[in-house]
């Protein structure tokens, strides 16, 4: 794009194994404009396909930020609020086949599962040891597997429940430096492919529930006293 626009990128990748870089100047990408009519028509068609792409994601973005918006300010039912928030974030991700969503509960002093989609049913132990929890409390910020984490994991296979599946993206909800609760997405046998304007989205949506669980839970006190 900045071969177009002239207007400075950057970007960041790592190779997983020998590579071997292309480089293409902008003089270089003029003189190709000027004197091959079929390089022209296969850089325009990439460039088309990738901003028609990106988009197509800005759309889905969009339309799930509205949704869910209204979906906040619809009903105070906390359960029917989750389970729809988490319908919405399920499609964000691509190769999402299950997530569920957590509450901290403090009469248990546990968290537990509020919003299930793809899994049997809502008994799933969450143990106070659980790794990932854990790890959020810790570092209050989204936890996604990434092709890294497998050659360098954060977590022994053996001590990580099955119910995170083969890789996953987990989300907390921060409420002014306490932890609510999360939400965590799964694959049970490949890879998801959450990319980065994604985690901020589904960042960005965590953000607007919290706030809500907080006041719910402080009005369901407030009626048991």
């Amino acid at each position: 794009m900045a071969l177009i626009d002239k207007e400075p990128r950057s970007a960041a990748a790592r190779a997983k194994g020998n590579v071997v870089l292309f480089r293409l100047s902008c003089q270089e990408f003029n003189s190709f404009l000027t004197t091959d009519t079929r390089v022209v028509i296969s850089i325009l068609e990439s460039l088309l396909a990738t901003m028609v792409k990106r988009l197509r994601d800005t759309d889905t973005g969009f339309v799930t930020v509205h949704e869910t918006g209204r979906l906040l300010a619809s009903t105070m039912d906390i359960d029917v609020l989750l389970g729809g928030v988490l319908g919405k974030v399920m499609g964000i991700v691509s190769g999402c086949e299950r997530g569920f969503i957590a509450l901290w509960n403090e009469f248990s002093e546990m968290f537990e599962i509020r919003s299930v989609q793809g899994f049997a049913g809502k008994d799933i132990p969450l143990p106070k040891n659980d790794p990932v929890i854990r790890w959020l409390k810790e570092h209050k910020e989204p936890l996604v597997t990434t092709a890294d984490s497998f050659q360098k994991p954060l977590f022994h296979k053996d001590a990580l429940p099955d119910y995170y599946g083969f890789s996953f993206m987990v989300q907390p909800f921060i409420h002014r430096g306490e932890m609510l609760g999360f939400f965590a997405l799964s694959n049970t046998s490949q890879l998801m492919d959450a990319k980065r304007g994604q985690v901020n989205l589904l960042s960005g949506i965590a953000s607007q529930i919290a706030p809500v669980i907080a006041n719910a839970k402080k009005i369901a006190e407030d009626e048991n006293r």
